[in-house]
């Protein structure tokens, strides 16, 4: 992929690196512009892949994408767009900010996977003010001792389970939280 320094790798359609094959983010981002095509892209990192994980993953637009394994963003998730990332039962690890930003939109469904913040720096999940976007956020794991929850002016539930890991923190700043299952170790 281009470099870190503003390189773009920009996607009109779905991503996978098959079986045996590798794909190095060079620090760069990969943008999905799902303004084309069906009505959902996949992204999927086969097994037997030699690398498969992106620096940062930008998504523009209406269409929506399905994950077809579990994926890691190293950096920063960004959904500008007003289609979902849906992540069909699979995982997702990230390392730096979740932002969405679409108030009207359902901007995620987690189903049974968990997104993971596994960062070794502060992160931020910033959450629209209607928090709307993440009705479906599902399953939750913090494993960095520095996660801030930011601009939610709405209580955010969790449906599935919110699990703390042993000297990670959350820290809520101030907003509300509901999990059906707290696990806090």
């Amino acid at each position: 992929a281009p470099n870190g320094n503003n390189g773009n790798l920009i996607v009109r359609g779905g991503f996978r690196v098959h079986s045996g094959g590798t794909f190095i983010h060079n620090n760069g981002t990969v943008t999905l512009i799902t303004r084309y095509g069906g009505d959902t892209a996949t992204i999927s990192i086969e097994a037997g892949a030699i690398k498969g994980t992106f620096y940062n993953l930008h998504k523009l637009w209406r269409k929506h994408i399905k994950l077809g394994s579990n994926i890691e963003v190293i950096n920063n998730y960004r959904n500008n767009g007003s289609g979902y990332l849906k992540a069909d039962g699979n995982d997702i690890k990230i390392g730096g900010n979740w932002y969405t930003r679409s108030n009207k939109y359902v901007t995620f469904k987690g189903g049974t996977g968990k997104v993971i913040f596994n960062g070794s720096s502060a992160q931020t999940i910033r959450i629209p003010t209607v928090a709307k976007s993440f009705k479906d956020f599902t399953n939750v794991k913090i494993s960095n001792p520095n996660v801030s929850l930011i601009n939610l002016t709405k209580d955010l539930n969790l449906s599935g389970t919110l699990t703390i890991d042993l000297g990670a923190t959350l820290d809520l700043n101030g907003n509300d939280l509901t999990a059906a299952t707290l696990v806090n170790n």
